[in-house]
């Protein structure tokens, strides 16, 4: 695995959340502020997808070692080891300086994430969080699903968990966003409408353990791919600012996605396909439902990008599988990304960068916001003087915090976890 390639790619998805907050520092001055939504949106997807690439292949290298189910709870320590000191630390430092909320205990159980999010939230890094501990849970179950099968060949059935999940949170987006509507909520923060995020990356996984030809001929065209997804993401940065060429890019990728399915998964073409790349993924009884449902997918996207009245539950239901899909084909490219040699100073840097970057995510927002209120409802809040300052300062303390967490907190924590608690 080209860990150079993951590093690069985590330190891009934390600095993208980091700058985003920051632009907030210039409130005063940035009054179309899409920035803040833009960057720290992407910066989010990135991590979903990576989280999911490296959780799927850790849950299927531990099926293919183990012959019973007795490391799944293992498999979920670990991941608790990694997330919970930090989280709680943070959490409970957050609730003491700003004060606790009257539902401060659903952040504890992370529940938050299953109830509501209406606006700015106490500790509203948390969300996130919420979609990563669900994600897990339910690997593990899937994961306890097939040892319990007692069954090698379980490939077929990650990949129809992993549909099976995207639908579940395209489905629920929908409903939400047309029975609910987003002036009472904000559903992109709920955990469950998350879900196909860390969902896609997991496909990827899927793809490079059991189908090495198809990955093969991807990692060939590794270039092509940057090409396209950043293309596809700038497309939607673009959209931040004028919501009708974000609607116009989120149609014409949709209908390209859905024509190219359309082609691989119909008649003679979609065997030719297949053959190329040496795999079959799907029985004849599959081919032939997901024909229907494509057919239909193009249909109603045709209608929609005409319909005006529809068009804010559209945009708002597959916006975000959009930008899931397109931070897991930029994540492809990391992946499979040669190795490089770099300089020393370089490569150290990027690996703090990379290693602190849960530390940063966690603190980032409170250290802003602390050092904001410094001098909010004074005349320096008006200062852009002022404005750099508190941006200089917050991210030296930013990193500089993050690197005493991970020196003193996460580091010993991940050391003892990694000779005592194996998969």
């Amino acid at each position: 695995m080209r860990q150079l390639g993951l590093d690069i790619f985590r330190s891009i998805a934390i600095l993208f959340v980091v700058f985003a907050h920051c632009t907030g520092i210039f409130g005063n001055y940035i009054k179309n502020n899409w920035m803040m939504g833009a960057f720290g949106y992407w910066g989010v997807a990135f991590f979903f997808a990576l989280s999911g690439f490296l959780v799927g292949r850790i849950l299927i290298r531990a099926l293919n070692q183990h012959n019973d189910c007795k490391w799944v709870p293992n498999f979920l320590y670990r991941r608790w080891l990694k997330t919970f000191p930090l989280y709680y630390l943070v959490l409970f430092i957050s609730g003491y300086i700003n004060g606790f909320p009257e539902n401060f205990v659903l952040y504890i159980f992370y529940l938050k994430g299953f109830t509501t999010w209406t606006g700015l939230e106490f500790y509203n890094a948390s969300w996130s969080l919420f979609v990563e501990e669900l994600f897990y849970v339910i690997c593990a179950l899937v994961a306890v699903i097939i040892c319990l099968k007692k069954s090698k060949m379980y490939a077929k059935s990650l990949l129809n968990f992993c549909f099976f999940i995207i639908v579940v949170a395209i489905a629920y987006r929908f409903f939400y966003n047309v029975f609910v509507g987003v002036d009472y909520n904000n559903p992109s923060k709920l955990a469950i409408a998350r879900l196909d995020s860390p969902m896609l990356g997991f496909l990827i996984a899927i793809i490079k353990e059991f189908y090495p030809l198809v990955f093969y001929v991807v990692e060939k065209n590794r270039n092509k791919i940057l090409l396209a997804s950043f293309v596809g993401i700038s497309g939607l940065l673009a959209g931040s600012i004028y919501q009708e060429f974000a609607n116009i890019v989120i149609y014409l990728m949709l209908f390209l996605f859905t024509s190219i399915l359309g082609i691989m998964f119909s008649g003679a073409l979609r065997r030719k396909a297949l053959a190329l790349c040496g795999v079959n993924f799907f029985g004849n009884g599959y081919r032939k439902v997901f024909s229907y449902l494509i057919a239909f997918g193009i249909s109603v996207c045709l209608f929609l990008s005409f319909s005006q009245v529809y068009a804010k539950y559209f945009v708002g239901v597959w916006f975000y599988l959009v930008g899931a899909a397109l931070s897991a084909i930029f994540l492809i490219y990391f992946i499979t990304m040669p190795e490089f040699k770099i300089g020393k100073r370089a490569s150290a840097v990027i690996l703090f960068i990379s290693q602190s970057s849960y530390a940063v995510y966690l603190i980032h927002e409170e250290v802003i916001h602390f050092l904001m209120s410094l001098i909010k409802n004074t005349p320096r809040e008006h200062d852009v003087t002022y404005s750099f300052i508190i941006l200089f300062l917050s991210i030296f303390i930013i990193y500089f915090l993050a690197y005493l967490l991970v020196i003193l907190v996460e580091r010993p924590i991940l050391n003892w976890r990694d000779r005592n608690v194996k998969v």
